[in-house]
C-alpha cells in the first residue's frame, strides 16, 4: 500500500479545495451577429414570471456562445451573480446535480442527499444557473430541475440543448445559423457569417484578405453551410492550404449528395457534420489517427495524457504517432479548430473537443475498430495519474495533486466505468484505481460516489492481490462511516487491517489503523481509540514515516483530552506539533495547534490559547480548510466567553453553525463538552434579546466577515474580560446620535437587527456600497472596529 497520510482530524467530511474557478468563462474573442438573440433572451430572464429558458438548436449553431454572452451581461443583474456549469462530459446522470454543487462550490454533506443540499443552499440565492449540454441528460435532469426551481424563488436557470427539455414551466429560444446576406444598410458591412470566415481565417493566415474577387466566394461557402457557427469555422481554418475557390468546391459535390430529399433541420445538421468531415478528410494520416483517438477521453486532457494515451508508446499503440510529433500535431488540430486549448489560470495548458465534433471523431474511432484499444490505454493512463498522484500525496494533504484528480475527473469516471464492464476483464484495473482515489474523494467529499466505485470495485473484483483489496476495503470502511454507516465501516475495516497483517505490511497496517482509531474517536470510545492509535504510532516509528508518527501523536492527545488528561493532552499535542514543523508538514501542524488552543484554555492560559489559535487560523487559511477554520472559530467563542465576551462567543459559535451547516461539518465528541459549557454561560449572561441579536448576526456572517470577527477577538489587548468594560460608564445617548446622522442611525439599527449589508440596501431602497460606506462611517465614529462591537455598543445605549 503507498504511503499515503492518514485522516488528520477527527471528524468527516473534509475537503480542501470547495470552490471550482466556476462563474463564467471569458470568451476569447467577440459574438458576432447576436446581438438581437442576446437582447431578446435577456428580455426573457427579466420576466418574473419565467424561471427556465433552454437555449435550443443544432450542434455547431452558437448555443454555449449565446449563452456565455447571456450571462456575462446578465451576471451584474444577479446578487448572487452567474454560475456556468457545463455538463458535456457528464455521462452518468445521477452525478447532474453533484456537478453543478461542485461549481458553486457547496461542499457534499455526507449524512444528506446531495440533491437536497443543493436545494437548502440556492433556497434563497438571487442566482442565474447556465446548465449547458443538457441533451444527453434531460430524462434524470428534468424532474431534478422542476423540483430545484419550485423550492428556490430567486432561481434561474439558462440551458442550452439540442432539442426542448418537455417542461411546462420552460421558455423554448430557437438559437439560428448566423445571416449569410450582407447588411441591408448598404454600408459595405459584412454580414455576420462572413464577419465570422474573415476572422478565423485571419486567426490562422493573417494577411487573408476579403475583396471583390472572393467576396462572393465566401458568401457561398457560408450559405452551403447553413450559417452555422462552427461548420463556417472548420472551413476557414482550411485557407492556409486551398483557396476560397477551392474550398467551395470541394463543399458542392458532397452537399449535393448529402442534400437530396432532406428537410431543412436535417439539412443542417448535415451541412455540420459534413463539415467535420471535410475537415477530417484534409488531415494527414497522423493528424487524422490522433483526432480520432483523442475522443478516448472525457472531460478534456493534457499534453501528457496525449503522449501517454495516443501516439505510438507502449505495447499495442499505432504506429503513425511517435511521441515527438504529438506537440505538432495537437498544434495543427487547434489550428484547423477541431480542438481548442484552455490556458489555464496556473499556467498549464488543457484542450477540449466541442461535443459535435467529439462524436464524429468517437463514430470515427469505432469505424477503425480503435476503441478497445484506445480505451484500454486511457484507462491504463488513469490507473498510472492516480498511483503517481498517491505517492504525491506521501505524508501530506497535496492540494496540487488533488487539483489534478479533480481536472482529470471525467475520464477517471470513464476509465473505472470501462475497466468495471465484464466483458474487458478489467475489474483488476478498476478496484486498484478505486483504492488509489479514496482519499481523493474524501478530501474532495465526492464521499457517496466514491463508495459507490469503491463497493462495485471491490464486489466485481475476486482475483486482486490482497493487498490491493485490503486497500480498497480501507477506503469503503472509512467513506461508510463519513456516511454513518458503522456497521459496514467496521466490517470493511476488521477486513482490512486483518489482510495486511497476515501480510506482514507494517506501514499498511499503522494506516488501516489509524483509520480505524479515528472512527474510535468519532465514537467517543477513547479507550479503543488509544490503543489503534498508539499500535499505529509504534508501526510508523519503525518504518521511518516520522510524517505520521506526528499525526498518530496528535490523535493520542485527542483521545487524551477526551479521557480528560490534560496534561498527557498537553504532551502528545506540543510534541505532534514540534514534529510536524520538522516535517514541514503544515495540516499537522495545524491540527496540532488547534487542540492546543482548547487544551490551553482549559488549563486557564489564554494568552497561549490566543497565540496558538491565531496562528492555527493562518495554517489552516493556507491549505484551504473550511470545516477545520469553522470548529477554530468554535474555540475561540470558548476564549470570548471565559474572557467574559458572551456576545461575540455567541456570534461566532453561530457562524460556526450557519458556515458548518453548508459544508456538512459534523461536531466532533471530545470538545463538543467544551463548547456546550460555553454556550450554557453565554446564555446565563446575556438577555434573551441579547442572545437573539448575537444569534442572527452571526447566522448571516459569510466565511470572510466571520474571520474578521475572530481575528478582532484575538488581537492584543483582549485579555482583559469584556465583562469589566462592559461595566464602564457609557456615552450618553444625545452625545452618541449627535455622532451619527439619521441615517447611519437607521443603518446601526438595521444591523442590530441582525440584516447583511444587501439585506439593509434592499430594505431602505439604496445601493450596496451606500450601505457599506454608512457602515465604515459607524465604526469610525463609534470607534469600534467590528460590525458586533457596533452592535453591542447600540445595544448598551438603547439605540436598538
Amino acid at each position: 500500500m503507498s504511503n499515503v497520510s492518514p485522516l488528520s482530524s477527527a471528524s468527516p467530511p473534509r475537503t480542501v479545495v470547495e470552490r471550482s474557478s466556476g462563474r463564467v468563462p471569458v470568451p476569447l474573442t467577440p459574438i458576432l451577429g447576436r446581438n438581437n438573440e442576446v437582447r431578446q433572451v435577456l428580455a426573457l430572464l427579466d420576466q418574473d414570471d419565467l424561471r427556465l429558458v433552454t437555449l435550443v438548436g443544432p450542434g455547431g449553431v452558437g448555443k454555449t456562445r449565446l449563452a456565455l454572452e447571456v450571462a456575462r451581461i446578465a451576471e451584474r443583474e444577479f446578487v448572487h451573480g452567474a454560475w456556468f456549469v457545463p455538463l458535456a462530459a457528464v455521462r452518468d446522470r445521477t452525478l447532474v446535480p453533484a456537478t453543478v454543487s461542485r461549481v458553486l462550490g457547496i461542499v457534499e454533506n455526507p449524512l444528506a442527499p446531495v440533491e437536497d443540499q443543493l436545494r437548502d443552499a440556492l433556497h434563497l440565492r438571487h442566482l442565474l444557473l447556465v446548465l449547458d449540454n443538457l441533451e444527453h441528460l434531460a430524462g434524470v435532469a428534468a424532474p431534478w430541475l422542476i423540483e430545484l426551481l419550485a423550492h428556490c424563488p430567486r432561481l434561474k436557470v439558462l440551458a442550452t440543448s439540442r432539442s426542448s427539455l418537455h417542461l411546462t414551466s420552460e421558455q423554448r429560444f430557437l438559437v439560428a445559423p448566423l445571416p449569410v446576406v450582407e447588411t441591408s444598410e448598404g454600408d459595405g458591412r459584412l454580414g455576420p457569417a462572413l464577419q465570422l470566415f474573415v476572422q478565423r481565417a485571419r486567426a490562422v493566415r493573417p494577411d487573408f484578405d476579403l475583396n471583390a474577387s472572393n467576396r462572393q466566394l465566401v458568401a457561398d461557402v457560408c450559405q452551403r453551410l447553413n450559417g452555422l457557427p462552427l461548420a463556417i469555422e472548420l472551413a476557414a481554418a482550411q485557407v492556409t492550404v486551398l483557396s476560397v475557390a477551392e474550398i467551395l468546391e470541394r463543399l458542392k459535390d458532397q452537399l449535393t449528395l448529402l442534400r437530396m430529399g432532406r428537410r431543412a433541420a436535417e439539412d443542417r445538421q448535415h451541412s455540420m457534420h459534413l463539415a467535420i468531415n471535410w475537415s477530417y478528410d484534409l488531415l494527414t494520416l497522423a493528424e487524422q489517427d490522433l483526432f480520432r483517438r483523442l475522443s478516448v477521453f472525457a472531460g478534456g486532457f493534457t499534453l501528457d495524457a496525449i503522449e501517454h494515451v495516443c501516439t505510438d508508446r507502449g505495447e499495442g499503440a499505432g504506429n503513425t504517432i511517435r511521441d515527438e510529433l504529438a506537440i505538432d500535431l495537437t498544434g495543427s488540430l487547434v489550428d484547423q479548430s477541431l480542438i481548442a486549448l484552455d490556458a489555464r489560470s496556473d499556467g498549464t495548458s488543457r484542450f477540449s473537443v466541442l461535443e459535435s465534433v467529439h462524436t464524429f471523431a468517437w463514430q470515427q474511432l469505432e469505424a477503425h475498430g480503435e476503441v478497445e484499444t484506445c480505451a484500454a490505454r486511457q484507462a491504463d493512463w488513469c490507473l498510472w495519474l492516480v498511483e503517481k498522484a498517491e505517492q504525491g500525496l506521501v505524508s501530506e494533504v497535496d492540494a496540487a495533486w488533488l487539483a489534478v484528480l479533480e481536472a482529470e475527473h471525467d475520464n477517471l469516471r470513464r476509465a473505472l466505468e470501462w475497466s468495471l464492464d465484464p466483458a474487458h476483464d478489467r475489474a483488476d484495473l478498476a478496484l486498484r484505481m478505486a483504492g488509489g482515489l479514496w482519499l481523493f474523494w474524501y478530501y474532495h467529499s465526492h464521499l457517496f460516489e466514491g463508495r459507490r466505485w469503491l463497493e462495485r470495485a471491490v464486489r466485481a473484483s475476486s482475483t486482486s492481490k490482497p493487498g490491493v483489496r485490503a486497500k480498497a476495503l480501507v477506503g469503503l470502511g472509512y467513506l461508510a462511516h463519513c456516511q454513518g454507516d458503522d456497521d459496514e465501516a467496521l466490517g470493511r475495516l476488521t477486513e482490512g487491517v486483518a489482510i495486511f497483517r497476515s501480510q506482514g505490511d507494517r506501514w499498511a497496517t499503522a494506516f488501516a489503523l489509524s483509520v480505524r482509531g479515528a472512527i474510535s474517536e468519532d465514537q467517543g470510545d477513547y479507550d479503543a481509540g488509544h490503543s489503534f492509535f498508539a499500535e499505529a504510532n509504534a508501526l510508523f516509528g519503525e518504518t521511518g514515516d516520522m510524517v505520521n508518527v506526528a499525526v498518530t501523536l496528535y490523535h493520542l492527545g485527542v483521545v487524551a483530552y477526551g479521557q480528560g488528561d490534560l496534561d498527557l493532552a498537553l504532551t502528545h499535542c506540543t510534541a505532534a506539533m514540534r514534529l510536524a514543523r520538522d516535517q514541514h508538514d503544515p495540516w499537522t501542524t495545524a491540527n496540532a495547534l488547534s487542540w492546543l488552543g482548547l487544551i490551553h484554555i482549559d488549563r486557564d492560559e489564554f494568552d497561549e490559547a490566543a497565540t496558538v489559535l491565531t496562528e492555527t487560523l493562518a495554517l489552516y487559511g493556507t491549505v484551504a480548510k473550511t470545516e477545520r477554520t469553522v470548529d477554530v472559530f468554535r474555540r475561540i467563542a470558548v476564549l470570548a466567553q471565559v474572557r467574559g465576551d458572551a456576545r461575540t462567543a455567541v456570534l461566532l459559535f453561530s457562524a460556526a453553525s450557519a458556515i458548518g451547516g453548508q459544508i456538512g461539518a459534523v461536531l466532533a465528541l471530545p470538545e463538543s463538552g467544551a463548547y456546550d459549557r460555553a454556550l450554557g454561560a453565554a446564555r446565563q449572561a446575556l438577555s434573551p434579546v441579547e442572545w437573539d441579536v448575537a444569534w442572527e448576526s452571526g447566522q448571516r456572517l459569510d466565511l470572510v466577515d466571520a474571520l474578521v470577527e475572530a481575528h478582532a477577538c484575538l488581537e492584543p489587548g483582549n485579555g482583559v474580560p469584556r465583562a469589566v468594560a462592559d461595566h464602564a460608564e457609557p456615552a450618553g445617548n444625545a452625545e452618541l446620535v449627535s455622532g451619527l446622522s439619521e441615517r447611519e442611525l437607521e443603518v446601526l439599527q438595521l444591523m442590530a437587527e441582525g440584516l447583511s449589508n444587501q439585506e439593509i440596501a434592499d430594505r431602505i431602497f439604496i445601493s450596496l456600497r451606500t450601505v457599506t460606506n454608512h457602515v465604515t462611517h459607524i465604526h469610525a465614529k463609534l470607534k469600534v472596529a467590528t460590525r458586533t462591537a457596533a452592535v453591542a455598543y447600540a445595544i448598551r445605549n438603547g439605540l436598538a
